[in-house]
């Protein structure tokens, strides 16, 4: 019989990162179809406030919403660099969502993640809070990591960050229930 190895794999989860402000968060690689600097976005009359309006994405027309007004945060500073826009591969279609930055991508252990404490308080909501990764404070991105030992030092190291998980595909399923609930309560 053959002696059998300990070198078992953990699965990878392939993780976007990018900022909202000072904020940095990351979302599961495969809600994301791909992620564009800022186009030309069109308004829309009479859409809520959060929606910035829609974009031409390859003759496909994609809603973008601005989850500094969806969730009414306050910048801590002004900045003149242009956005990017995270295409969401959402639950009922794809659309558009609007951030600072998208930093890199990353691949890490899933036991890198963990259940978020009930203390943490999202600015982009805790509904949509998923868990809080552990990341080495400058990780070497999606090139850096492809052996088995630097994904050991990057989840061993002591210089780590945590980074909030979210879910950004279903924004646009609860958008709709909420602002239902809100009407139901004034009733």
């Amino acid at each position: 019989m053959a002696a059998q190895s300990n070198d078992v794999r953990k699965p990878l989860l392939s993780l976007v990162l990018f900022k909202i402000d000072n904020d940095e968060y990351a979302v599961n690689v495969h809600e994301v179809l791909e992620v564009i600097k800022s186009p030309e976005i069109i308004n829309i009359p009479n859409s809520p406030q959060y929606v910035s309006g829609f974009l031409n994405l390859r003759g496909n027309v994609l809603s973008v919403i601005d989850l500094e007004k969806k969730f009414g945060l306050t910048r801590t500073y002004d900045s003149d660099k242009p956005r990017m826009v995270i295409i969401v591969d959402g639950v009922e279609f794809p659309f558009g969502v609007m951030v600072d930055e998208v930093s890199e991508v990353i691949r890490v252990t899933d036991d890198a993640m963990q259940k978020p404490p009930d203390t943490i308080k999202s600015k982009i909501g805790e509904n949509y809070v998923v868990g809080v990764v552990l990341i080495q404070e400058e990780s070497a991105g999606e090139t850096g990591i492809d052996n088995e030992k630097e994904i050991t030092t990057l989840l061993s190291d002591e210089n780590k960050k945590a980074v909030l998980l979210v879910s950004l595909k279903e924004i646009m399923v609860r958008i709709p229930e909420q602002q239902g609930n809100k009407k139901a309560k004034n009733e």
